[in-house]
């Protein structure tokens, strides 16, 4: 009677063991190359466990799926015994896993665990990748990328976990499409970028650490992403050497900088700008410091951007520095709040004495650090005439809603003529003397009736010179200078045609890095009009008041409007007795 012996995987539906199909553990990658790419190709399109054991593989060609194994009828599952499970590349090898490359052959609820792959150009490449998991990875020595998946239509509804990455080129790079995925305490260390992602939106980080990466731990590309509870430490002591601008950056976290400035990962260009980063509750550890140009995040532009409860522990750089200029933007609606530890907030790496950003907003930016206010005049009916002959009308055009702020406007009225002059307000400098050296922003909204007209706006030694608007839409104009140590500091607006009306609202002036909300009382603030009688001139409101500026017994103590209109209709206080 002859026996037979039988194998594990001979059993129907047991997982598969590579060993059955001729994987040896320390054998040649001509040996372990065919038999585990069959082994792939048997679970796979039977929707199998392929289990390998421990040991090192070479293999000297890309592990690739069957044709149509990538569709949802199949499912992909290769786990190992832990990081003793090790497929290393050798020879002509480019992506040790080489799955879901086309849109017909998606890679579609894939597990792959308790593996270490070391090598190759990409250790797992997968452009077309969706709700799959990964956990367990040991990522080593790719010269390109670690992990790589992503496309314009892929890319989404994956989860990772206990990732470690390192030696890589780039971590980790996600793209096009990849949104929604979550990575939970992964760890990318000693690449030179630990993780990359262009476009996307929804993808999660929580707990992940972000170390001794030389570039930089994280660049965002038109990108929307959350990190919460990670770590970053001893990132971009390198740097990150882009071309335009010429520059270097030491940063743990990189947005928005151009794709093609980036020479590790060219194919990475995206055009968007980044909306919606939230980076909460993260703690830093900088061996740089703020005269060395390093900070925390670099940030060219992005919209929705939030920073807040992070904890540095040297105290030795910002939270945040951008630079701006024609071709970048610049942020808005920022918020960077309840950090500890660091150097400073806010910082601009091109800032000059008048450097001036009009796409900047400051009343987009919400920074707390103390109760900072804003030193503008914000009563603009308390501004004089300065800088020059003002021969213009200067009067309050009621409330209105200027820049989404609710709030009084004031106009240079039409019919004057052209001003050589300033509608201003000053300060003494040398009355603060806390703020000498510091970075100030003076900021006002403006609008005009008609394009064409010519506006200037005037901020201590460098007046916005005269411009004309291109839209009769509320914009705003920013412009950054050091605070002097002596002498007065002028701000002022202007208008130098004889044709139609400027408007003016919202004035601040305070130190970047000051809170907007701590100012906004003064920003918007309950204005008491005085006047000897009603107004014949202006647009008011119901509710508006005007106290009577030459108070006297029997008559009345002001006027109040109860139609709003222009001038409204306007009804008596009660008289003085």
């Amino acid at each position: 009677m002859s026996l037979t012996k039988v194998s594990y995987s001979m059993i129907q539906g047991a997982d598969v063991n590579a060993l059955d199909y001729g994987a040896v553990p320390g054998g040649s990658a001509a040996v372990n190359t065919p038999a585990l790419q069959a082994a792939i190709n048997y679970a796979a399109t039977n929707g199998l466990i392929l289990r390998i054991p421990a040991g090192t593989y070479l293999i000297n060609a890309n592990l690739t799926l069957p044709s149509k194994v990538g569709n949802s009828s199949f499912y992909v599952n290769i786990q190992g015994e832990g990081f003793e499970t090790i497929i290393q590349a050798s020879g002509s090898v480019t992506k040790i896993f080489e799955f879901g490359t086309t849109a017909a052959e998606n890679l579609n609820f894939a597990s792959i665990s308790n593996l270490k792959l070391v090598g190759g150009q990409y250790g797992i490449y997968s452009p077309f990748l969706v709700h799959s998991s990964f956990s367990n990875l040991w990522i080593d020595s790719a010269t390109e990328v670690g992990f790589y998946f992503g496309s314009s239509l892929y890319g989404y509804c994956n989860y990772f976990e206990n990732l470690n990455i390192m030696y890589c080129k780039v971590g980790m790079s996600a793209n096009g499409s990849a949104n929604e995925n979550h990575f939970d305490h992964c760890k990318f260390w000693l690449n030179q970028i630990g993780f990359a992602q262009a476009g996307g939106f929804g993808n999660v980080h929580t707990n992940c650490l972000f170390e001794s990466n030389t570039s930089t731990g994280i660049i965002l590309l038109g990108s929307a992403i959350s990190l919460n509870g990670c770590y970053f430490e001893a990132n971009a002591t390198t740097g990150l050497t882009l071309t335009t601008p010429a520059i270097t950056l030491h940063s743990d976290i990189v947005i928005d900088g151009g794709g093609a400035n980036y020479p590790f990962i060219t194919s990475m260009a995206y055009s968007s700008p980044s909306q919606g980063i939230s980076i909460k509750a993260c703690s830093v550890a900088s061996t740089g410091t703020d005269v060395g140009g390093y900070s925390f995040v670099y940030a060219y532009s992005g919209k929705g951007v939030d920073i807040s409860e992070c904890v540095c522990a040297s105290n030795s750089i910002p939270v945040l520095k951008t630079y701006q200029n024609s071709t970048y933007a610049g942020l808005s609606d920022i918020n960077v709040s309840n950090n500890e530890a660091f150097a400073s907030n806010i910082k601009f790496d091109n800032q000059t004495n008048g450097g001036q950003f009009a796409s900047f907003d400051l009343k987009t930016i919400l920074v707390k650090t103390t109760n900072q206010i804003s030193y503008a005049d914000t009563d603009l009916l308390n501004w004089g005439n300065g800088l020059g002959a003002f021969a213009g009308s200067w009067q309050r055009k009621g409330i209105v809603d200027a820049n989404g702020l609710a709030t009084p406007v004031f106009e240079i009225f039409y019919n004057n003529t052209a001003d050589s002059g300033f509608k201003t307000f000053s300060i003494n400098a040398a009355n603060y003397p806390s703020n000498i050296g510091k970075l100030f922003a003076f900021s006002i909204d403006y609008k005009v009736q008609t394009v064409g007209v010519v506006v200037s706006i005037y901020a201590t030694a460098n007046p916005g010179g005269g411009f004309t608007p291109g839209t009769t839409s509320w914009a705003t104009f920013t412009s950054y200078f050091l605070w002097p140590a002596s002498g007065t500091v002028y701000f002022g607006v202007s208008k130098s045609t004889t044709v139609n009306s400027a408007y003016f609202a919202n004035p601040i002036l305070q130190e970047v890095g000051a809170s907007y909300p701590n100012a906004s009382a003064l920003i918007k603030p309950q204005v008491t009009f005085r006047y000897t009688g009603v107004p014949t001139v202006g647009d008011w409101l119901l509710g508006d008041t005007i106290m009577n500026s030459a108070p006297a017994l029997g008559q009345p103590a002001g006027w109040m409007c109860t139609v709003a209109g222009t001038p409204g209709t306007w009804k008596a206080m009660a008289n003085l007795v």
